[in-house]
Order: structure tokens, then C-alpha cells, then sequence
């Protein structure tokens, strides 16, 4: 168990009388990093770790001093120049202290933060500088058990990434406190080490090999972990957002099997593979293997701006490096091949610590509960943090079964909203995939039904963050997208109209023409001359009948025939 009241060093202290102290620059769950200069070799600057404990055993402090040696003595047979030197080890004031090496340069972590990319051939080579790595540590039995893009450097001076943060004194530790799946003596990082080894603690090459290529995606795709892959059927679903070789995703698709047997066995073998690829990059030998816009950036040194001096430290303590050699006795129980001595010894380490094992995780998982998360990778990591901290009191001989049913209820709630906001990633992903073809669409469209086409996959894209909920944590993005994604649409509308008005016919052309009337004289009218109306013509007169002669009448005045 790992002591929380131990204070930092103060800046300029002297430590065993020759180190000076400058400043801290990391701090984890066994001890702190600090930046030092050595008065021996003309204040020239290195690496000062230090590992904290609360062991007030003396037999189990004997037993984590004794491992502490033991690994210590294994990082300094590591001479590699992609791997920081281990230097020297000492004991001051009951604290335990590693010196190693201190490099400039930046993380592959800071180079996404700046907004790099990298092509497919670039993620080639940068396996293939890195894999001889893996091939060298697991050749003398050792497994990183923590890469990503934060333990992995570019170091401008020697031209190749090198990796940090190896854990052999971790796993020593781990193994006396009887804490191996504690989050502050947790080996791996979720999302980026495979299941068998965050929930089963088991460790082999095949690890991190496994780590390694979801570290390759992550460059590749500049996605978390968490939209790659998909929890529903436990697939990586990379290939949704870049177009690779197939030849070189069968190769990646077999690093991130499942089950470690489907995986490669060895780093030799992935080398074999990729080096039968032709996407060898022709890169100068000076630059590294990234690039921003289509060129290919200089090394860390030569980049404009201020330097960032990392820790090419190896930090090789605090992160993941399991020893799985049998000689190497402390840590031969995790995979159950010690000597049975070995492991009764061990064991008697163990029984006296429950005590120390049920408080730190009741404290573990209060802690977790108090976290106010702001990401779905924080939510993620009290999950995890709560979970582990229900494993360790459900293992205990004696339990408060009210306080664990509490912690359970929790943990289910937890879990139910980690779902929410993995399936919001999933569709603000889809989203944003529809909305990039919806924009190669626009661009090349020249017809009505082109324009049409595009503007209804822009309302696609528009309909899947409609299903996102209003309470996720990447509502602002949704609402950002939303907004541009209607502004898109309507647009769009407003050029298939006017593509309309272009292509209907002219409502003058619907009009026949009138032909032009002619003027009655073929000169304009003289002064003198008025036009007058048209005048009829007077019918021409009737002949009169001669007047007829006088009809005789009787005198009642009847004609003579009546």
C-alpha cells in the first residue's frame, strides 16, 4: 500500500549527498519523478525516482527492499538506444530511489495534441523501429505492459522513437502489498492493453504486441480507443474512419486479436510481415515518421517554437514491466510458477496485510465516487477504479455486505451511463463520417439531383445527432455540428433552387408574337390633312309604287265582295 502523507522534495534539497533537486515532472501511484542535477558529473541532469511505501513490517519491508534490488539489477542489463539508462539505485531516510537518464524530446501523445498526422507507410516504418524494441526486452524476459502514445518518444538525437516506462519495480511492489490490480499499482492502461491482462493479470509477448497496434491506430486514425472499438461484440471498427492496404490490416487485425493465442507470438514474426509490404516510405534519414498537411515534420529539436524537454526517462519503474523469468522470484507467482517455498513466503507477506487491503479500497472506491467526470475517459477510469475496488473486498475473508451492495448499485449506474456515452461517440462518429462524404458530394455536384443527393446525406448526418441525448458529454460538439450541418443543408436548398430557376423555360417564349400593325399612310399626316373616322355609306334609296287607285266601298263601308 502506497503512502499518501509523504510530502514532495523540496526544490535545491541535496539527496545521497549528490543530487540536487530541480523540480517535479510526474508523480503516480508508487512515488514521484523528479528532474535532478548531478554534482558529481558537473551538474549534468537526470532522472531521480522515488518510490514511497507504508510497510511498517519489518519482514515486509525486507521483502520489497529485497525485490526493489532484485528488479533494479534486471533494468540495468537493458543496453538499448531506444530504452533510457538505468544508472544507479539507493536508499535514504527508509525511501528507495532509481537514477536514470534524462532525454529531450516529445511523446507521441504531444505530437497528436499539435494536430500531426501520419500516413500509412509512416505507421509501417514506425513499427518497424519500435518493434526491435519489444523483440530486445522480451529476448531477457521482460514485458512492457504499458505502451502508448505517452511511453512512446521521439528523441531528436538519436533519430528513433524510444520507449519508457517500464514497470519491473512496480510489479515488485505489487506483489508485496498484495495489491496487483489496484489502480495505483495497476500495470496497463484501459483501452490500450488487452482484457487478459487488465482482468486476469496475465502477461506474455503477445501483450504488447497487442498495445502496440492499438497505439499504430490511435496515430493512424487520431481516435480514443473507446470509439474504435466496439463493446457490443468486442471488434475494432479502424477501418470505418482511413482506407488502408488489406495485406497491412490483416497485419494489425492480428495483433488485436482477442485471444492472445490468434496473435502473433513474437515481435520477429510482425517483422516478417510488414517487411513483405511495399509502403516503405522515402523519408531522409534525419526526419521521424510524422507528418502535418502532407509534409513531413523535422525531428522535436528542429520544430519552430520552444522545446519540450520530456523525460525520455524510462520511467522504466512506473508503468508496466513484468519479469516473467523464473529466476526472478518476486514476481514468478502472477504466473503461477514459483517454487512452492517461494510462494509460501509470499504468502505470509500477504496475511498481513487485509487490514491494509480493505481500507485502501474502501478508500479507493469513495475516492472514485467523489470524482466528478468531465469525459467519457474519466467516467471510464472511476469505473474501472470502482470495479477493482468491489474485486479486493469481494476477495476478502470478511465483508460489510451493505457497504459492497452500495458500492455494487454504484458501479451498475456508472456502467449503464459509460453505455450512454460510448453509443453518443458511436453516432457523433457516424455522424461525422456522413458528413465528410456529404461534403465530397457538394464539391463535385454540377446537376439538380447531384445537389439533391448531397443535401440528403447532410440530413442523415443531421438525423444521427438528433439521437444523441442532450445530457452527453460531448453535447456542445453535437450542438456545434448541428448547427453547421443545417447551415450545409440550407445552402444546398438555396442552389437546387436556383439550378431550377436556370433550367425552366421563359414565360416570354410561352407568348406568341403580335405582328406589328401598319401605319395607314406610308408618310406622316400633313398639317392640313386630318385623319378622319371611317364613314358608312348611306343605303341606296328604295323606288316608291305609284299610288294604287281607290278601292269602291258600300256605305257601310264593306268592299263590294263582302
Amino acid at each position: 500500500m502506497i503512502s499518501t502523507q509523504a510530502g514532495e522534495i523540496p526544490p535545491g534539497k541535496k539527496v545521497n549527498d549528490r543530487y540536487e533537486i530541480i523540480k517535479v515532472i510526474g508523480q503516480g501511484g508508487f512515488g514521484r519523478t523528479y528532474l535532478i542535477s548531478d554534482r558529481q558529473r558537473f551538474e549534468e541532469k537526470f532522472v531521480l525516482k522515488e518510490f514511497l511505501h507504508s510497510h511498517t513490517n519489518t519482514k515486509a519491508m525486507a521483502k520489497f527492499r529485497e525485490l526493489f534490488e532484485r528488479e533494479a539489477k534486471v533494468l540495468h542489463q537493458l543496453k538499448h538506444q531506444q530504452i533510457p539508462q538505468f544508472l544507479a539505485w539507493f536508499e535514504e531516510e527508509g525511501k528507495l530511489f532509481l537514477v536514470q537518464e534524462y532525454i529531450q524530446g516529445k511523446s507521441y501523445s504531444e505530437f497528436l495534441v499539435e494536430g500531426k498526422t501520419f500516413s500509412e507507410a509512416e505507421i509501417k516504418q514506425w513499427l518497424l523501429d519500435l518493434l526491435p524494441v519489444l523483440d530486445y526486452i522480451h529476448d531477457r524476459g521482460i514485458i512492457h505492459r504499458d505502451i502508448s502514445p505517452d511511453n512512446i518518444i521521439w528523441c531528436s538525437d538519436r533519430q528513433k522513437p524510444v520507449l519508457i516506462d517500464f514497470g519491473v519495480v512496480k510489479e515488485a511492489i505489487a506483489s508485496v502489498t498484495h495489491l496487483p490490480s489496484s489502480p495505483l499499482t495497476r500495470v496497463g492502461k484501459p483501452g490500450y492493453s488487452p482484457p487478459e491482462q487488465l482482468y486476469h493479470g496475465q502477461s506474455n509477448a503477445t501483450n504488447d504486441l497487442y498495445s502496440l497496434a492499438v497505439t499504430a491506430l490511435v496515430l493512424f486514425t487520431r481516435k480514443d480507443p473507446s470509439i474504435l472499438f466496439d463493446t457490443s461484440n468486442f471488434t475494432w471498427n479502424w477501418q470505418n474512419y482511413v482506407n488502408v492496404n488489406n495485406n497491412f490490416a490483416q497485419i494489425i487485425q492480428k495483433m488485436l486479436a482477442n485471444a492472445p493465442e490468434d496473435r502473433y507470438q513474437s515481435a520477429r514474426e510482425v517483422i516478417s510481415a510488414l517487411e513483405k509490404l511495399n509502403l516503405t516510405p522515402t523519408l531522409s534519414p534525419d526526419l521521424p515518421v510524422i507528418k502535418t498537411s502532407g509534409t513531413i515534420l523535422q525531428p522535436a529539436a528542429k520544430i519552430p517554437g520552444k522545446p519540450i524537454a520530456f523525460t525520455c526517462l524510462a520511467t522504466i519503474l512506473i508503468a508496466g514491466v513484468v519479469v516473467f523469468a523464473k529466476n526472478l522470484g518476486g514476481l514468478c507467482n502472477i504466473f503461477n510458477n514459483c517454487p512452492v517455498e517461494n510462494n509460501e513466503e509470499i504468502a505470509q507477506v500477504n496475511d498481513l496485510n487485509f487490514t491494509e487491503v480493505y481500507n485502501q479500497a474502501v478508500a479507493q472506491a469513495n475516492a472514485a465516487l467523489a470524482e466528478t467526470p468531465q469525459s467519457i475517459a474519466e467516467l471510464a477510469e472511476i469505473h474501472s477504479q470502482l470495479d477493482d475496488a468491489i474485486n479486493q473486498l469481494e476477495n476478502l475473508p470478511a465483508q460489510d455486505e451493505e457497504l459492497l451492495i452500495s458500492y455494487q448499485n454504484k458501479l451498475q449506474e456508472i456502467g449503464d451511463r459509460l453505455t450512454k456515452e460510448q453509443e453518443a461517440e458511436k453516432k457523433f462518429s457516424a455522424a461525422e463520417a456522413l458528413a465528410v462524404e456529404a461534403d465530397r458530394q457538394t464539391n463535385v455536384a454540377t446537376t439538380i439531383s447531384e445537389l439533391e443527393a448531397a443535401q440528403r446525406i447532410w440530413e442523415a448526418a443531421q438525423t444521427k445527432l438528433d439521437e444523441i441525448d442532450s445530457d452527453t458529454y460531448i453535447r456542445e460538439n453535437v450542438k456545434s455540428k448541428n448547427a453547421e450541418y443545417q447551415e450545409k443543408i440550407a445552402k444546398l436548398a438555396d442552389l437546387v433552387r436556383q439550378k431550377q430557376l436556370q433550367s425552366a423555360p421563359s414565360v416570354e417564349k410561352l407568348v406568341p408574337e403580335q405582328p406589328t400593325p401598319k401605319p395607314l399612310l406610308d408618310r406622316p399626316f400633313s398639317p392640313q390633312e386630318t385623319p378622319q373616322p371611317p364613314r358608312f355609306k348611306e343605303p341606296p334609296e328604295l323606288p316608291v309604287p305609284p299610288p294604287s287607285e281607290p278601292v269602291e266601298t258600300r256605305p257601310n263601308g264593306c268592299p263590294d265582295f263582302c
